[in-house]
């Protein structure tokens, strides 16, 4: 488990390393950082039995495109980025239970779960996206 915590954090660290410096889109590497960051965040959700509300993952399926676009890409890099940043910040992943704290870890576990989740449908869907975009003239 904590090889793949840190192997979220060194990707994420990668990718915006490269948007940071404005590099041109490298599909394959991408689509090679959006793999490990999967697998990696794929392995962690079902070691956390991570899950979230059935309202939310619809809702968020009928928001989202199925493949990104070559302009959209930066945009989701930097949001799976922000993901990322926000699920290993958190608390309930930090701290040991406290049971008078007991209703706030709750709700960092839901959003742990929740970022988690949102980590394995970006990369995915980037992944994909990667794809289609690298076959295109």
């Amino acid at each position: 488990m904590k090889q793949d915590f840190t192997r979220l954090q060194v990707v994420r660290n990668e990718i915006a390393h490269n948007l940071v410096a404005k590099k041109p889109l490298d599909y394959k590497l991408i689509s090679d950082q959006t793999r490990d960051i999967n697998k990696a965040a794929s392995r962690l959700k079902t070691y956390m039995m991570a899950r979230a509300p059935e309202d939310t993952d619809k809702e968020k399926e009928q928001k989202q495109p199925a493949e990104l676009s070559s302009e959209d890409m930066i945009g989701t890099l930097v949001r799976l980025c922000k993901t990322i940043d926000s699920f290993v910040e958190n608390p309930a992943l930090k701290n040991a239970v406290d049971a008078d704290h007991l209703d706030k870890v709750k709700t960092d576990k839901a959003r742990a779960d929740s970022d988690l989740l949102t980590i394995v449908d970006l990369s995915e869907r980037i992944q994909k996206s990667v794809e289609s975009l690298k076959k295109a003239p």
